[in-house]
C-alpha cells in the first residue's frame, strides 16, 4: 500500500511525513517502500533527507538475522 500511494505524486504530499517516520519501521521492505514513495511524491523532501532514504535502503539489503528484533 505504501508503494502505491507514491503512485498519486504530488497529491500525496500530506503522507510525507508518516512515510519518513515508516523508514526506520522494524520491517525493511517498510522502510524501502516508503522510500520509492516519498522519492515520487516529494523529490525535494526526497533530496533534502537523503541519508535517511539511503539509510533505510541499506537496512533492508542486509541478511534478515542481522536486523534488530522487532520489538513485541
Amino acid at each position: 500500500a505504501t508503494r502505491a500511494l507514491g503512485e498519486f505524486g504530488p497529491e500525496a504530499k500530506a503522507a510525507v511525513p508518516a512515510l519518513f517516520k515508516l523508514l526506520v519501521d522494524p520491517d525493511p521492505d517498510a522502510g524501502v517502500n516508503a522510500a520509492a514513495a516519498i522519492k515520487k511524491i516529494d523529490p525535494e523532501a526526497a533530496a533534502q533527507r537523503k541519508a535517511e532514504i539511503d539509510a533505510a535502503i541499506a537496512r533492508a539489503k542486509l541478511p534478515r538475522a542481522l536486523l534488530p528484533s522487532p520489538r513485541i
